[in-house]
């Protein structure tokens, strides 16, 4: 029986920014992986790497060395126009701007990677009605972004980014333009899917209260992963925050580049435009 890949694997990752005695090392033979129906939080501090993570991930940025995978193609060793079309297919991205068309509907939105792709319109459409059913937004199907909550925005993305089935979905803060209650429901749907589809995820957030919905919540500090954390074991969004602080205090240190399962402690990353 053929093993499958894991959806994504970051092997020995460094990234750096600037040049001489002004280059940042934002990442530091980052070694990071994700099993099929796993749901990860990364939470870091702004300019901890938590968002440089998430981009090399998507293959929005390079490495400078190692590789990153997403079901075993090594998005390093692509060239831009094969990058653009393997993500389209194999990656779903939610941002924290939503950045949804203004001039077309929820449904129009939703069915924008599948029009892409050439899919047959009657395929698009019974796929889309699926989608928006299954996140609560049949009956705003027609309306535009500027007709639509937050969270009713952030929720059409989030069909965006699942309706071509990736192998992953990586989430920028998520729920950063939200408040309180729209993050909250964010975050059920997202361990809904998680739970229920099996929706493979790494979201990156600093919020513990977010981190709690994740199946494990992975800390990083000045561009290395510090440490990982069952968020089944911990008592709840105050104690996990409890666990953050003393890493953003120094109290995490880094780890050899091993998987951050094998190990209380692991590595991580760092970012450009880190929230």
């Amino acid at each position: 029986m053929p093993v499958m890949s894991k959806p994504l694997v970051v092997d020995n990752v460094v990234k750096r920014f600037g040049r001489g005695d002004g280059q940042v090392v934002a990442l530091d033979r980052i070694c990071f992986e994700v099993d099929h129906g796993d749901f990860v939080a990364v939470m870091g501090a702004s300019g901890s790497g938590k968002s440089t993570l998430l981009h090399l991930m998507a293959g929005l940025t390079q490495a400078d060395g190692g590789h990153v995978l997403v079901n075993g193609q090594d998005l390093t060793a692509m060239n831009d126009k094969r990058l653009t079309l393997f993500r389209r297919e194999h990656i779903g991205l939610v941002f924290q701007q939503f950045n949804l068309i203004p001039t077309l509907s929820a449904a129009e939105n939703v069915a924008l990677p599948l029009r892409f792709a050439g899919v047959a319109e009657k395929t698009i459409q019974e796929r889309v009605a699926t989608m928006l059913g299954k996140l609560g937004l049949g009956s705003r199907a027609k309306h535009r972004p500027d007709a639509l909550s937050g969270g009713e925005q952030q929720r059409v993305a989030i069909g965006r980014a699942l309706i071509t089935n990736p192998a992953v979905v990586l989430a920028d803060e998520p729920t950063g333009n939200l408040d309180s209650a729209n993050s909250d429901a964010i975050c059920r749907v997202l361990r809904e899917l998680n739970e229920t589809d099996n929706v493979t995820i790494v979201m990156v957030t600093h919020e513990p209260s977010v981190g709690m919905y994740a199946r494990r919540a992975v800390f990083i500090r000045d561009g290395q992963l510090c440490r990982t954390v069952d968020t089944t074991d911990v008592a709840d969004a105050a104690a996990l925050g409890v666990m953050y602080q003393e890493v953003l205090s120094g109290g995490g240190s880094a780890a050899p580049t091993h998987d951050a399962r094998d190990d209380e402690v692991d590595r991580p990353v760092s970012e450009t435009a880190d929230v």
